[in-house]
């Protein structure tokens, strides 16, 4: 678990790194975007380091999909 705390600590270390050299002026959509992204890949990190099962994009397709799916394995299956 330590080695997986390691590499993500040097991921964002070197995300923050890459985005104070870069001394453009951003635009305020493009920093919203680029705080989703950062916000979501975190979330994600931190349920890969904490070996958790949380809400993730498997559960976020399940929910529109499940049922046709189920309806599809139904008629293959029968």
């Amino acid at each position: 678990m330590s080695e997986h705390i390691i590499i993500m600590v040097i991921v964002y270390l070197l995300l923050g790194y890459t985005r104070l050299l870069d001394r453009t002026k951003h635009q305020r959509k493009e920093n919203i975007f680029y705080m989703g992204v950062l916000l979501l890949s975190f979330y994600l990190s931190l349920l890969f380091v904490t070996g958790t099962d949380g809400f993730n994009l498997n559960d976020l397709l399940d929910w529109p999909f499940e049922m046709p799916a189920r309806g599809i394995l139904k008629f293959f299956t029968s």
